[in-house]
């Protein structure tokens, strides 16, 4: 077939829109490098790893990346990358179905159309009604499980967090067997046909068909505002294959988790009634506020708190623009305006007494008072400007959410919580704030260029101006100086800030996508901390071969300091991590009921292939990862995503990929046990000799430092 050019339009093959299933097949069927080099010359730039000039911009030193095993490029100069779909819509100016077609013909692959024009309907001919019967009737079946011998585990889950039976009634939870289609032998007895199932979300697919999605997982239905089940989150009680704790629905005709949030039916009337809205991060959470009395609380499914669900909350609260629909007075206080020069309010910075009050509706975010949890309050301010409510933060000092604060305190602690609530405005500022040393002129001055793009972003004139007094009462700085500085600051979004030196970078990645200068910071970086995890990721989106006898298995999120990395590591988590990997692998080499899944060691858990080697079948289950992460990843860190996997790795060879990749693993575990260490010593130096946290965290130290000795004296360390 000759090239196709810019002005070529390739004329469909079908009415209709091309199946997600035969999407899947070019892109497994068509090997990426194989493509790119009809347009670029690509040489080897190490193990598993191409590069070329870029076809994209004009470069004289090579940048463009090709990493086939995970069937990705990413150009290190400008910036494209994606998929072997993008590259080619990309390079011929084609729209997406041309572009696969264009991909179908050269591998020989036989499209199927949908005769919906909605891309996201896998079965066109199946109607939302089908689909509600069906997950109705596997509510039924699930809550039935609930009461069985082998959800014994499930029911004590539930009481140990303080839930009874009538608890679980009130909210329909269930019960899925650890079974591959116990469902599934339900539902075709009840005479359901397989597209009607396979519609629901609640099965997955492989070469032997359906399969239950769900397994050994309590069950929690989520409604739409009507009352109907649309689809369940499973939270992980027996083991099924996969080291996820929380499994979401797929997107179906009937659910999109940008429009749904867990309890909305529940919680609609109050909220309307209450004009408030408390977003909470879990289901046992919403249950446990809603049984609290605070009967307005919500989460999301499985996804970030994100402008769809602005839109509904916003739509429930009937919040219409209204400029006194905000906070009148603020959290704290500062100098009087016109003091001068101030001195450090630190007792104040420290224990703010608030006095506010508030005229219109109020979205209460509740967080973990951890780092991630302060990542996902100064996300929520992204969102803070699509409200005409008031936006509020309530962090338990203790960092325990609202299900183990229900568990230890009741109703009365989830009520204090809730009061314990502080504008949204100075929890941002404050944790800012907190990454700067206010005693030295130079951090109070840094700080106060931090904050200042925050305080500008406030819709509210007066709200505003108020604002950049207290900073100027927590800076200690003159008023003037402040107005001054927020009045010239730049109206970016929230985490757009750039690195200064290459010391304090943003918290999170902007609405639309991370700017190159934050980009180029993450990719090219030479802070030390920020190059281990960088290539640590690397190395395990690239090679997970050879990664599943390091730390990487057991490494947690808190590991990452780097915000983006450790949302991209999250992801790869969610996902079931390695663990998941090796499974879909040995699915991919042979019947699932003859692979093997265990050991610390690919090879070592792999039979003897059948129908694929080992490499494309590594290659295949490496993509259908990749494919889950893109699902779970904000879209501004695809990109991100998509550069990590083609970063070119310091290995010259296969031979040595698992000593290389060991050692940088056991360098995130030294520096992780470092950073611990660093913070017990902190809190032990402010603790009282004798007590009972003295002792405890005496004892934690000591434990700590015989890791890192036993750490220290590894192999080739």
């Amino acid at each position: 077939m000759p090239p196709v050019g810019k002005t070529r339009k390739i004329e469909p093959m079908a009415k209709g829109i091309i199946s997600r299933e035969s999407v899947e097949e070019v892109k497994q069927r068509v090997r990426i490098e194989q493509i790119i080099e009809e347009q670029v010359t690509l040489r080897s730039a190490g193990a598993g790893t191409l590069k070329g000039l870029c076809p994209f911009h004009d470069e004289k030193t090579p940048s463009f990346t090709v990493r086939p095993s995970v069937g990705k490029y990413h150009c290190f100069g400008c910036g494209e990358g994606g998929d072997v779909i993008k590259f080619v819509r990309e390079l011929h100016g084609l729209d997406f179905q041309e572009a696969v077609e264009y991909l179908a013909e050269r591998a020989g692959v036989q499209l199927k159309y949908d005769s919906s024009p909605r891309t996201n309907d896998k079965n066109p001919g199946v109607s939302r009604t089908d689909i509600l019967n069906a997950i109705t009737q596997a509510r039924q079946y699930y809550a039935q499980q609930l009461q069985g011998r082998a959800a014994a585990d499930a029911r004590e889950f539930l009481l140990a967090r303080g839930f009874g039976r009538e608890h679980a009634h009130h909210f329909g939870l269930g019960f899925s067997l650890a079974s591959h289609d116990a469902l599934l032998s339900h539902m075709r007895k009840q005479g359901f046909t397989e597209a009607q199932l396979d519609a629901t979300g609640l099965f997955g697919r492989n070469q032997n068909g359906l399969y239950d999605r769900f397994r050994g997982r309590l069950m929690f239905p989520i409604h739409d505002l009507t009352g109907s089940i649309i689809g369940f989150g499973g939270r992980q009680i027996l083991a099924d294959g996969t080291n996820a704790k929380y499994i979401n629905p797929p997107e179906t005709k009937v659910y999109q988790k940008s429009k749904v949030l867990y309890g909305m039916y529940f919680a609609r009337k109050s909220i309307k009634d209450e004009r408030k809205v408390i977003v909470v991060e879990g289901y046992t959470d919403v249950m446990a506020m809603h049984l609290s009395g605070e009967s307005t609380a919500v989460a999301s499914c499985g996804t970030a708190f994100g402008h769809g669900h602005v839109l509904l909350a916003r739509r429930l609260m009937g919040d219409s623009t209204n400029p006194a629909g905000n906070v009148l007075l603020t959290a704290g206080s500062g100098p009087a305006p016109g003091a001068g020069n101030a001195p450090l309010n630190r007792s104040r910075l420290e224990n703010p007494t608030p006095s506010f009050h508030t005229l219109g509706g109020q979205v209460i975010f509740t967080f973990d008072g951890d780092a991630a949890g302060q990542a996902a309050a100064l996300k929520a301010f992204n969102e803070d400007q699509s409200f005409a409510a008031q936006t509020f933060v309530a962090v338990d000092p203790n960092g325990q959410d609202p299900c183990d604060l229900w568990k230890s305190g009741g109703a009365a602690a989830i009520k204090t919580l809730v009061q314990s609530k502080v504008p949204l405005f100075e929890f941002v500022l404050k944790s800012y704030l907190a990454k700067y040393d206010l005693h030295l002129p130079e951090g109070r001055v840094g700080a106060l260029h931090a904050c200042a793009p925050v305080v500008y972003q406030i819709r509210d004139a007066s709200l505003r101006q108020e604002y950049s007094r207290v900073l100027a009462g927590w800076l200690g700085l003159p008023p003037d100086e402040v107005q001054r500085v927020v009045s010239q600051a730049r109206p970016v979004p929230l985490a757009v800030q750039a690195p200064a030196g290459e010391q304090n970078g943003s918290i999170l990645a902007p609405v639309e996508a991370i700017p190159a200068p934050r980009m180029k910071w993450l990719l090219e970086a030479s802070v030390p901390q920020l190059k281990l995890e960088r290539l640590a990721l690397a190395c395990l989106l690239q090679c997970p071969d050879q990664s599943a006898g390091s730390y990487a298995v057991q490494a947690p999120a808190q590991a990452f300091t780097v915000p983006e990395f450790a949302l991209v590591f999250q992801a790869f988590q969610a996902c079931g991590g390695l663990e998941q990997l090796i499974q879909t692998w040995a699915e991919l080499l042979t019947p699932p009921q003859l692979g093997g899944a265990g050991g610390g060691n690919f090879s070592s858990a792999i039979p003897t292939p059948n129908h694929l080697d080992e490499k494309e079948a590594l290659r295949l289950a490496s993509m259908q990862m990749n494919d889950q992460m893109c699902e779970r990843l904000d879209p501004p860190l695809v990109p991100l995503l998509s550069a990590l996997q083609t970063l070119p790795l310091p290995i010259t060879d296969e031979q040595s990929a698992p000593a290389f990749i060991e050692g940088v693993w056991n360098s995130m575990h030294l520096a992780y046990l470092n950073m611990q260490l660093s913070n017990v010593r902190s809190e032990l130096a402010l603790s009282g000799e004798g007590t009972e946290r003295y002792n405890d965290l005496s004892r934690q130290l000591f434990d700590l430092q015989k890791q890192v000795q036993a750490l220290k004296k590894k192999p080739g360390r």
